[in-house]
């Protein structure tokens, strides 16, 4: 919706600077589309996207965790989507796409943090 009244594409990037601000380029590149991007946590997105609801300013929300995401999903903020690509995806990735209702695609996979017992590190 944002896209149309703008002429550009409006993403809010969750994923690290630097791969937003690769996609963004290589997505304008391919596309001859014009990409607004701004890069925020997944949590701020998410705060955005519920704030929004009613009048919508993003046309997508690319990268970050995937909870936030799937709590888009099941309230119905996000619009499902089936991408041409989708065979492409790693099997967790299209898992990630059924559980949303087509609503997200896992798009990458990382570790955030690791977590230890120290008790059981020092054995």
């Amino acid at each position: 919706p944002a896209a149309q009244a703008s002429g550009r594409l409006n993403v809010l990037c969750g994923a690290d600077e630097a791969w937003c601000t690769a996609f963004e380029k290589a997505f304008e590149r391919k596309t001859n589309i014009d990409v607004s991007m701004v890069r925020k946590s997944s949590g701020e997105i998410l705060a955005q996207v519920r704030a929004e609801k009613e009048n919508p300013k993003v046309d997508v929300w690319w990268g970050g965790t995937g909870d936030p995401q799937l709590q888009a999903a099941s309230e119905g903020l996000l619009e499902p989507y089936t991408s041409v690509n989708r065979a492409d995806l790693l099997p967790w990735a299209q898992n990630f796409f059924e559980i949303s209702g087509g609503r997200a695609a896992g798009i990458y996979a990382g570790a955030l943090g690791i977590a230890y017992n120290k008790q059981v590190m020092q054995q």
